[in-house]
Order: C-alpha cells, then sequence, then structure tokens
C-alpha cells in the first residue's frame, strides 16, 4: 500500500473531512467526464452528471467511513470508483426509463407554434373560473369553521406556519388538512 494510501484512508474512517477532500479531489473531474459520457442528452436534462456523482461519493465515503474497503493502490481505488459511477448511471437511466417517466414517451412541443406559448401564457376562460368557484365553494360547505378557514388563507397565499398560528394548530396538521382538500380535489 502506498504511503498516501496508508495514512489517508484511517483518516477517512473517522471522518476526516480533508481526507475526503483530498479523495474528492483527485477523482472528481474524471468521473464527471466518465458519467458525462454514460447519461444520454434527454437523461442530462433531468439529472446530470454532477448529480449522479453525488450518490456515488455519498455511497464511497459512507462504506469507507464503515470499513468495507481496502485498497492496496490508488488504482484499486479509481477502479471501484468507476464501477460505482458506471453502476450509478445505469440506475439512473432505468428510473428515467421507468413507465410512468420515461423520457422516451416525452413530447417537446415546436417553440414557434402559438399552442406551446399557450399553456404558459393565458388566464382561465370564463366558464373555466366559474366552475373552478363553484368547485372550490362546494368544497369549502363540506369542512368545518377551522379547516374552512387553513384552506381559505391557503388560497389567500399564506404561509403554513401563519395559518398554524392563526388556527392554533401545529403545522403538521394544517398540512395534513391541506394535503387531504387537495386529495379531495384530485377525486373530482
Amino acid at each position: 500500500m502506498s504511503d498516501s494510501l496508508r495514512s489517508l484512508f484511517p483518516r477517512l474512517q473517522q471522518g476526516d473531512e480533508r481526507a475526503a477532500t483530498d479523495v474528492f479531489n483527485r477523482f472528481s473531474e474524471r468521473l464527471v467526464r466518465l458519467a458525462s459520457t454514460r447519461l444520454d442528452q434527454r437523461i442530462q436534462a433531468t439529472s446530470d452528471a454532477e448529480d449522479v456523482l453525488q450518490s456515488v461519493w455519498r455511497s464511497f465515503f459512507r462504506r469507507q467511513r464503515a470499513g468495507e474497503f481496502q485498497f492496496q493502490d490508488w488504482d484499486e481505488v479509481w477502479s471501484l470508483l468507476v464501477v460505482m459511477t458506471v453502476r450509478a448511471c445505469a440506475r439512473r437511466a432505468n428510473a428515467l426509463h421507468a413507465q410512468k417517466r420515461d423520457v422516451d414517451r416525452e413530447v417537446r412541443p415546436e417553440l414557434d407554434s402559438p399552442i406551446a406559448w399557450q399553456a404558459f401564457d393565458r388566464e382561465p376562460l370564463p366558464d373555466e373560473a366559474v366552475m373552478l368557484t363553484d368547485l372550490i365553494s362546494h368544497l369549502l360547505e363540506q369542512l368545518d369553521d377551522r379547516r374552512r378557514m387553513m384552506v381559505t388563507m391557503r388560497l389567500q397565499g399564506h404561509s403554513i406556519d401563519d395559518i398554524a398560528r392563526q388556527t392554533n394548530r401545529t403545522e403538521r396538521t394544517v398540512i395534513r388538512v391541506l394535503n387531504s382538500v387537495r386529495a379531495a380535489l384530485r377525486q373530482v
């Protein structure tokens, strides 16, 4: 084992930040380049090489601190980091190709099409506004006074903390009530 490894890895196991920085600096640039070549552009739109490497480094340092690795030289460290990076890229690609969030199914609108901008820049039509108002009114009628106040305050832009203080409830209770109202809206 090289002298630098002999002194560095015991310090890593003790949680020495400087030792972790030394290992990170030694390999990070090459690992970013490697991860960039393993992720296609559609995946990089949602998850870039640095995102993947955060996961790799977190796992590496956690496992090193637990004593899972024994290295003889820097090439062994590099080899392990390469394997971890390639596998992390493959997992990320598999996750982003899963049925419900498959990047291959994404449709990008033509930027010069008027329809592309319509979704971002239009007020609700009058009948849509009336329907929304009726829906919210109907939903609020079904709630007790305290819950109605929580939902109304949230619709007016109040923070969770402010709502909790004014209704004399915990933030967790306010969040739970708001989530139940959202779930009810989704059922409609």
